[in-house]
């Protein structure tokens, strides 16, 4: 009876395989907005005080609203945006529609979700894929960033040719550098999309990002991603695979210690050339290399330059 009651709410409960006597509830995102819409129009509550109404009347029924858009722009912002973004629009429109996702997603991953099972991730790769206009592009670049970060998992091929494409003709400008944050957001606890994205071809267009200390700094981030085993979902990654592939095949260890010396004066760029080589340098011929290339001259001139730095 209590669950029949619950579900009439529009309320769903779950039971753990763990702790069977324990019980989550969880609301929809259409019942959270209409009891905010009761809140305004038969309450007269400001928009404000009618969202933290209703966050206090669940939580205090101890309904978990992880899954909820608690905003006082209401949810409907971010799924009207992503569909007028399906329609026959300029390019001026276009990047106008595009601005509230993207400050709509950065905000939680409620936002994210619900941007996504919109088709926000669909449309977004159509439009890369379909628009040349560089300022365009970059846009699409930065919504495709807060649409997926912490939430990777609907990368797939045409998402990766995208990718590979921007990477291949834009190797140091913004999109270049907005398409390597990408990239690092998506490589990010997500084993598949490393697979799929070295599997790609992508390795070798990184490899020719390395000249400025800005992208070299992305680089190295995307680098380090790739070599991780942080998704909790597969109990074997292919962390040390990776690793050997990217240094036996692109070189990157070379790149890395070249960079040592390039970026000397920029203080963030010598931090992530350091990790990028701690994570990569996984062998013993590895470390080798980096000798042969003269890393630890490298080293000690980074010590002496900056002798009250104890950690980079």
């Amino acid at each position: 009876m209590y669950t029949d009651l619950l579900y009439s709410l529009g309320i769903t409960v779950t039971m753990s395989a763990c702790f069977r006597d324990s019980m989550v509830k969880v609301i929809s995102q259409e019942t959270f907005d209409a009891v905010v819409k009761e809140n305004v129009e038969e309450f007269d509550m400001e928009m404000a005080e009618a969202v933290k109404d209703a966050r206090e009347q669940f939580e205090k029924q101890g309904i978990n609203l992880g899954n909820i858009v608690i905003s006082e722009k209401g949810s409907q912002v971010v799924v009207d945006a992503v569909q007028d973004l399906f329609k026959d629009l300029s390019s001026e429109e276009i990047v106008k529609r595009l601005k509230p996702i993207q400050e709509c997603c950065t905000e939680d991953l409620a936002q994210r979700v619900l941007a996504t099972n919109n088709g926000a991730y669909s449309i977004l790769i159509k439009l890369a894929k379909s628009h040349t206009a560089l300022d365009v592009q970059v846009e699409i670049m930065k919504t495709l960033k807060s649409v997926m970060n912490g939430n990777p998992d609907m990368l797939e091929a045409q998402g990766i040719d995208a990718i590979n494409n921007i990477l291949r003709e834009h190797q140091d400008d913004e999109l270049g550098r907005e398409t390597l944050k990408l990239v690092n957001i998506v490589a990010t606890k997500c084993e598949g999309n490393r697979v799929s994205l070295i599997q790609s071809g992508l390795l070798s267009h990184l490899s020719a990002c390395v000249s400025s200390p800005e992208t070299t700094i992305l680089v190295a981030r995307v680098w380090i991603a790739l070599v991780q085993d942080d998704d909790v979902r597969v109990p074997f990654g292919k962390a040390h695979e990776n690793a050997r592939e990217i240094v036996e095949n692109h070189n990157a260890l070379k790149l890395l210690t070249k960079s040592l010396n390039d970026v000397q004066s920029n203080l963030k760029a010598l931090e992530y050339c350091l990790s990028a080589i701690k994570s990569l340098a996984v062998r013993n011929e590895y470390c080798q290399e980096v000798v042969d290339e003269g890393g630890l001259n490298h080293i000690k001139t980074i010590l002496e330059t900056y002798p009250k730095v104890r950690q980079i």
